[in-house]
């Protein structure tokens, strides 16, 4: 994971890997995916975004139904996020 300038490596959880890829692949090509708009901050808005297979999605982290794929791409990925900062830590610039 690289988040700024901060480097860390750690294992994240198979079952957590498995479900992230097992979601993904149920929707190759990515770029199809269905994305929606939804205000972010200008200062600290942030936009997740995947690549696989040379295709890339839309901004997955606003969605606008819970069990669309873009939903549940991005709970994946906020799972395994969680997951790499209860090892890692949470980054702080400061």
């Amino acid at each position: 994971m690289t988040q700024g300038s901060y480097t860390g490596t750690t294992t994240i959880s198979t079952s957590d890997t498995a479900k992230f890829f097992s979601d993904l692949n149920a929707n190759v090509p990515v770029s199809n995916i269905v994305t929606t708009t939804c205000p972010k901050s200008a200062s600290f808005g942030t936009v997740t975004m995947l690549t696989y297979e040379g295709a890339t999605t839309g901004d997955i982290s606003c969605y606008s139904s819970s069990g669309s794929p873009q939903a549940t791409l991005y709970q994946d990925e906020q799972t395994i996020v969680d997951d790499i900062h209860a090892k890692l830590g949470t980054f702080d610039p400061a």
